[in-house]
């Protein structure tokens, strides 16, 4: 089998082939290659000020809830009938108790905002069944 070697004549058709054909396969690849580039660069900015927005407004948003809260708490601590009720005396016997459930929860109830909130007594062994009534659950704790 006989290789044949190829050549290109070297007349003007080529010559003006070859020129046309890199004076439009270079700035095509090059317009090509800067668009890429530019659409690249718009994409990242777009992302990047779509996160910034989305972490900004998620910002807002547990800064609300944790003033909310607060206000809440802050509601709750100065209660002038909560902390008289608080630093009354423990119960002696269980229907002293059952009055001290009864009035802390009705306290609650109305002091309670949006949270779920539990107030416990500073000497929480006086209280064992005020204890076991809330026993399980989360809480958030105000002595």
């Amino acid at each position: 089998m006989k290789v044949r070697k190829v050549r290109i004549k070297d007349n003007l058709f080529n010559k003006m082939f070859v020129f046309i054909v890199l004076s439009i396969i270079i700035p095509l690849a090059l317009l090509g290659y800067l668009s890429y580039d530019r659409s690249k660069s718009q994409l990242e900015k777009v992302t990047s000020q779509l996160l910034h927005d989305n972490l900004e407004l998620n910002k807002k948003q547990v800064n609300r809830l944790l003033k909310d809260a607060e206000n809440e708490m802050e509601k709750m601590v100065t209660s002038i009938q909560l902390q008289t009720l608080l630093q009354s005396h423990p119960p002696t016997s269980y229907k002293e108790e059952k009055d001290f459930i009864n009035r802390i929860s009705q306290l609650i109830a109305n002091l309670k905002g949006t949270y779920g909130v539990y107030v416990f007594p500073k000497q929480m062994k006086y209280y064992p069944n005020y204890l076991e009534l809330i026993n399980g659950n989360d809480f958030i704790c105000i002595v």
